[in-house]
């Protein structure tokens, strides 16, 4: 095993969201905000380093994308819990992130292998999650009123879910399809 700074920064994130989401339950949410911030911007650092400072790993690989959906799980999960976000949504989030790990192993199972390859479906949508998180935040942590932009986020995330769910499905079955043939 091959431990670098990228990985490290990406180890960050695993740790930081207990950290946010108990911040967010105690309703400590300037904290919980700039936590979030924080394992935000680690992704776009980890990325950076292992691209440019050639620090890609097979571990790296496996564990970054592990940890965005642990955060942005917790991240609309808890405030889902605090009223700042839909319950709906959070169930939708974690129901695509479901299908495709169920996906990805049942992929596994019949071709003996796996290739982890982000779509760029999948990578808007993780981006747009950390930025309703974000945003629900900042509005649940200020004053600030709550107005149609954190709504329109809301169905931002809702269709960028369901559409890179629906790719990744239609993508790994016609991968399975073309190798049984």
């Amino acid at each position: 095993m091959t431990f670098n700074a990228a990985i490290a920064v990406t180890l960050l994130r695993f740790l930081l969201a207990p950290v946010f989401v108990w911040l967010l339950l105690t309703q400590s949410y300037t904290y919980a905000l700039w936590v979030f911030l924080v394992a935000s911007l680690s992704d776009a650092l980890d990325g950076f380093l292992a691209r440019h400072c050639a620090l890609a790993t097979p571990l790296g690989a496996l564990l970054d994308p592990l940890a965005d959906k642990l955060l942005v799980a917790c991240g609309i999960l808890a405030m889902s819990w605090v009223g700042a976000l839909p319950l709906w949504l959070a169930g939708i989030v974690l129901l695509r992130d479901v299908v495709i790990v169920c996906g990805a192993a049942a992929y596994r199972f019949i071709t003996g292998d796996i290739e982890m390859a982000p779509l760029i479906l999948g990578k808007i949508n993780t981006a747009a999650q950390f930025v309703l998180v974000l945003a629900a935040l900042f509005a649940h942590s200020t004053t600030f009123a709550k107005n149609s932009w954190l709504d329109a986020l809301v169905w931002i995330v809702l269709t960028t879910t369901l559409a890179s769910g629906i790719q990744y499905v239609w993508v790994w079955s016609r991968k399975v399809i073309r190798r049984r043939n």
